[in-house]
């Protein structure tokens, strides 16, 4: 456990107070940071897989139904975000911009530590690329 102690006669005193209410928050930033880690990753417009597909004909059955091969396309970049964004977690939200040069987005998020081993292949599945996962020395909310 981590402690912080100060006297009440420190505390009567403007900038000792300050001081001591500046190095708790400080404290708390670190050990809030402990649970977190930090996420990035890409989303772009690109073949995938068979999960990272989306059928160009009704699912709903009917005639073409089974779809065969030649009818999936691509999710585009977009799709896939809006698909994450449903369960990625984040302290607001993610931060997301577009890629230089290509149709597609970088990820950013922070993320609880215990929740990678869940997270990282569903982001993957959900077509995540280049995925970087960094510890966080502090959290200020």
């Amino acid at each position: 456990s981590t402690y912080l102690v100060a006297s009440k006669f420190a505390l009567q005193n403007e900038v000792k107070a300050r001081t001591v209410q500046n190095l708790k928050l400080l404290l708390e930033s670190a050990l809030s940071a402990r649970k977190s880690a930090w996420i990035e990753f890409n989303l772009l417009t690109d073949p995938g897989s068979a999960d990272d597909m989306t059928a160009a004909t009704s699912s709903t059955g009917g005639a073409g139904y089974p779809p065969s091969p030649s009818t999936f396309r691509p999710l585009t970049a977009a799709q896939k975000l809006t698909r994450l964004s449903t369960w990625l977690p984040a302290i607001q939200a993610p931060t997301v911009s577009n890629l230089f040069g290509k149709e597609g987005y970088a990820v950013k998020s922070i993320v609880p530590r215990d929740e990678l081993s869940t997270l990282l292949p569903k982001i993957k599945l959900g077509g995540g690329r280049d995925i970087i996962v960094s510890n966080v020395n502090q959290v200020l909310l």
